[in-house]
């Protein structure tokens, strides 16, 4: 809807429909590390089960950038995959800040990922949208048992 909405505006789908197909397969393979990251944050389960599952979620990550050879899963600009899953990293990376115990893993067992998320991180959209400073204080007031939702904004 978006892109007919707005024709003017970069893609955020493939044009062709095996690859969108393949975009929209490869999400929901993916989804499920937004839920383990938000059980850490909701206290639900084990913390350390749920952020263990998380990460193994990351090799898929790291498999399917690896396949398409390319700095976003969309190609060489992030698409609707890229901002999608996005949030959940971001969210992970708030939820290592306030829970010392837990990490991300090391860029050197996920290079593509890793590039990923430094591409991500310097997008212009992202930039001017997520404050990861912001992000660890939501975490943060989590933690603390209330959902700050303004946290950084005061």
């Amino acid at each position: 809807y978006l892109e007919e909405a707005y024709p003017d505006t970069k893609p955020l789908w493939h044009k062709d429909p095996y690859l969108k197909a393949l975009d929209r397969s490869f999400l929901d393979a993916a989804l499920s590390a937004i839920d383990r990251v938000v059980s850490v944050l909701k206290g639900r389960g084990s913390r350390e089960e749920n952020w263990t599952a998380f990460r193994e979620k990351i090799a898929v990550f790291e498999k399917e950038l690896l396949k398409r050879q390319t700095n976003f899963f969309f190609g060489q600009q992030p698409g609707f995959v890229d901002y999608v899953m996005w949030p959940t990293f971001i969210l992970a990376r708030g939820v290592t800040a306030v829970h010392k115990d837990l990490e991300m893993p090391a860029a050197e067992i996920f290079p593509r990922f890793s590039s990923w998320s430094q591409h991500m991180r310097e997008d212009r959209c992202v930039r001017a949208v997520v404050d990861e400073d912001h992000t660890a204080l939501f975490v943060q007031s989590c933690a603390a048992g209330s959902r700050d939702f303004d946290a950084g904004l005061h």
